[in-house]
């Protein structure tokens, strides 16, 4: 059942998209910056972790000041939805099945994370983030399916198979095309006797996408698992309760990875690496604006997409980031840059793939 129309919905999806951008490009300047230090992943992950801490808090001032109630009572009364909810289907928040549930979804989230972290500071941008993407796509999809989730009509799963398929191909596309833009661009050569390339990031980027390209699907079971563990429990309840439970289960999340990577933190590198991260975030623009322009608008922005709808609606996210992010790359690099056609063509099937699930997916509701 949706909670939002369509305009919502293709606003949370831009909201999500353009953070993302702001991520991931924030994320290549504090690598460029400082390779040794800040560049590295288990510090990059630590970072970005952190707003997920965040949720909850906002969530709880939010709806305090828009249902006008006071801040005691309002928590108080999460308190007791959210127990109200974990006692229909005999869990509690702090029982030993929830907490092995955190651990998990922990896992796969930092496992993902991570891989994701350490291809950004490997390998440029845009080749992450289409490697990333469409393992995404591709996960999220299979998920999806076996889920149930995704519609049994046979006219609309057809179209739904072509949309994807045309997107995979205009991914293609973009991906080969954007290598040759680089060529005639002299960003790198081959040598006409041998066919070697010059390219330096050669070997950086087929590693980083192996990593990210198998640390992604780990994506797809956290959301099913964040889905049918938290997003249903919270649905469960009526009012703001639901809101202010989904976010409080990602607080909690967010936190148990922390404690997670802190240990292993504090094993390899000892409180000197654990203060080190701190001087850091509080030192670096772009470590604070990834975290709050980022990381933070992409987290609320999927989470929102999830609870008022499912994670169907999750598979039109990587389209829209590509887009965006060649979009960007396109905008910064115009003058450096030479556009080919098959880029062009790549964008088009791409745009019109997003068109056709959107409005498949907004009729569907």
């Amino acid at each position: 059942m949706k909670l939002i129309n369509g305009r919502v919905h293709l606003a949370l999806l831009g909201l999500c998209s353009i953070s993302y951008y702001i991520e991931v490009r924030a994320i290549a300047h504090v690598c460029i910056a400082d390779r040794i230090n800040n560049g590295d992943p288990l510090f990059l992950l630590f970072t970005h972790i952190l707003p997920w801490l965040l949720l909850y808090p906002i969530a709880l001032v939010y709806y305090r000041l828009k249902d006008d109630i006071p801040f005691a009572e309002s928590l108080r009364n999460t308190k007791q939805t959210c127990t109200m909810g974990d006692a229909a289907s005999n869990q509690r928040f702090q029982s030993i099945n929830s907490v092995l549930k955190l651990v998990t979804l922990s896992t796969l989230l930092i496992i993902s994370m991570y891989s994701f972290m350490t291809a950004l500071s490997i390998a440029p941008v845009f080749d992450v983030a289409i490697i990333h993407n469409t393992s995404m796509l591709e996960i999220i999809v299979l998920f999806a399916t076996v889920a149930g989730v995704a519609t049994n009509n046979m006219r609309s799963l057809a179209k739904r198979f072509i949309s994807i398929f045309n997107a995979l191909i205009g991914i293609v596309l973009v991906a080969y095309f954007n290598a040759s833009s680089d060529l005639l661009s002299g960003k790198f050569s081959i040598n006409p006797s041998t066919g070697e390339s010059s390219d330096p990031f050669l070997f950086d980027r087929l590693k980083a996408s192996l990593i990210c390209g198998l640390g992604s699907l780990f994506i797809g079971p956290y959301v099913f698992l964040l889905e049918r563990w938290c997003i249903n429990t919270s649905r469960q309840i009526t009012g703001s309760g639901r809101w202010l439970k989904m976010y409080a289960w990602f607080s909690a999340i967010g936190l148990t990875s922390i404690l997670m990577l802190s240990v292993v933190s504090l094993y390899s590198g000892g409180f000197k690496y654990m203060f080190h991260m701190c001087g850091s975030i509080t030192r670096s623009p772009w470590f604070l604006l990834s975290m709050i322009c980022g990381k933070l608008p992409t987290v609320m922005g999927s989470a929102h997409l999830i609870m008022s709808d499912s994670i169907e609606s999750l598979t039109l996210l990587p389209i829209l980031r590509i887009i965006v992010v060649w979009l960007g790359q396109w905008c910064i690099e115009a003058e450096n840059r030479i556009l080919t056609l098959g880029e062009v063509v790549g964008f088009l099937m791409l745009v019109i793939s997003f068109v056709i699930m959107f409005i498949s997916h907004s009729r569907k509701g």
